[in-house]
C-alpha cells in the first residue's frame, strides 16, 4: 500500500528512512555521503552551508539481501509519496534507487551488500565508494548488532593523497589513450563518436587528475572541497581557462582544439603532479605519444562527415 505521506524536508525523509530501517532486519546500516554529510560551520559564523535547497540526498544502505530491495519499489511507498523511483546500477555494479518524492525531494540510494560476519568498518574501508566517504559521511541507522560495536561515531577513513607512481601512471596512460580514440574517430570523420568520447570518457577523466594536482600540489582548499561540484571555488584560474578549452561543439575544428587542449593540459598536470611525488614523467612510451597527439592534431585535418 503506498503512502500518502508528504515530507517537508530532507531532515523529515532521513527520520522516516531510520524509522522505516528499525522494522526491517535486512538492513544494518544507512550512510549519508555528498554534499549533506558535509560538516556545517558552527553557529554564528558567516561561511556558507556545503549544500543548499538544490543539493538532493545521497545514500548507502548496507543490507544482507540487496534483492530484497532491489526487485520492486515497493519499500519506497512506506517512506513517503514517491513520484518518480527508477533503478540503475552504478560503475561499481551494484543497484541504485533514484527517487524523487513528494514535493519535489529527490534522494538516490545506493543498496551495497553486506554479510553478516562483516563489520561495517571493514567494508566501508574495502569500499568502490570509499572516496565518497572520505569527503564526508554521516551514520543516520545502525542495526542493533552494529551499535554493540560502537559505531555512533564516523569510522576512520584515513585520506589517500599521496600519489603512487603505478595508478599515476595507469591513470595518465588511460587518458591519453582516449585522446587517441577521440582523435581517430574524428580523422574518420564519426564527429558523433568523437565528441561523445570527448565529453564522456575523456573529460570526466581530466577532471579527476585536476583533483589529483590540487591535492598533490598543496591547494589551499580543503580536501572536502576538492570535489566536482565546488571546482570553481577551488581551482586555479590560469587551470580553469585550460580546463574550459577542453570543452567542444559539434564541429571538426573545435573538437580537434579541445582535443589538442586536453593534451597540453594533461600534460602540464601530469608533469606537476609527477615533480612532487618525485615520480618520472612523462616514461618514454608516453613521451612518444605525447609527441605523436601533438603532431596529429596540430597538422592534420579531419575528414568532414559523409554527405
Amino acid at each position: 500500500m503506498s503512502s500518502s505521506y508528504i515530507p517537508s524536508s530532507y531532515t523529515d525523509i532521513e527520520s522516516r528512512l531510520v524509522n522505516w530501517a528499525s522494522t526491517s532486519p535486512d538492513v544494518r546500516a544507512i550512510v549519508v555521503y555528498g554534499s549533506r554529510a558535509l560538516p556545517t560551520p558552527p553557529i554564528g559564523e558567516s561561511a556558507s552551508l556545503p549544500f543548499d535547497e538544490f543539493s538532493d540526498l545521497d545514500l548507502v544502505l548496507f543490507t544482507i539481501s540487496p534483492s530484497n530491495f532491489a526487485d520492486n519499489s515497493k519499500w519506497l511507498d512506506t517512506i513517503a509519496e514517491v513520484w518518480l523511483a527508477g533503478l540503475e546500477n552504478t560503475g561499481a555494479g551494484d543497484p541504485e534507487w533514484f527517487v524523487l518524492f513528494s514535493g519535489g525531494f529527490k534522494v538516490d540510494i545506493i543498496l551495497l551488500a553486506l554479510e553478516e560476519d562483516v563489520p561495517l568498518t571493514h567494508l566501508m574501508n574495502a569500499s568502490p565508494y570509499k572516496q565518497a566517504f572520505e569527503n564526508g559521511m554521516r551514520i543516520i541507522y545502525e542495526s542493533p548488532e552494529d551499535s554493540a560495536v560502537k559505531l555512533h561515531n564516523p569510522p576512520v577513513i584515513p585520506l589517500t593523497d599521496s600519489v603512487q607512481a603505478v595508478e599515476f601512471h595507469h591513470h595518465v596512460n588511460l587518458i591519453l589513450m582516449k585522446v587517441v580514440k577521440a582523435m581517430m574517430l574524428l580523422r574518420r570523420g564519426e564527429l558523433l563518436n568523437s565528441l561523445s568520447v570527448l565529453d564522456c570518457q575523456l573529460r570526466p577523466r581530466v577532471l579527476e587528475l585536476i583533483m589529483m594536482h590540487a591535492k598533490a600540489t598543496g591547494n589551499d582548499a580543503p580536501a572536502s572541497k576538492i570535489q566536482h561540484r565546488f571546482l570553481e571555488q577551488w581551482i586555479n584560474p590560469d587551470l580553469l581557462v585550460d580546463y574550459s578549452k577542453t570543452f567542444s561543439t559539434y564541429d571538426p575544428g573545435r573538437i580537434r582544439n579541445a582535443l589538442l587542449a586536453s593534451t597540453r593540459l594533461v600534460s602540464r598536470l601530469a608533469s606537476e603532479i609527477a615533480e612532487v611525488a618525485e615520480i618520472r614523467f612523462p616514461d618514454d612510451g608516453q613521451s612518444n605519444t605525447l609527441n605523436w597527439l601533438r603532431f596529429e592534431l596540430e597538422n592534420q585535418q579531419a575528414e568532414q562527415p559523409p554527405s
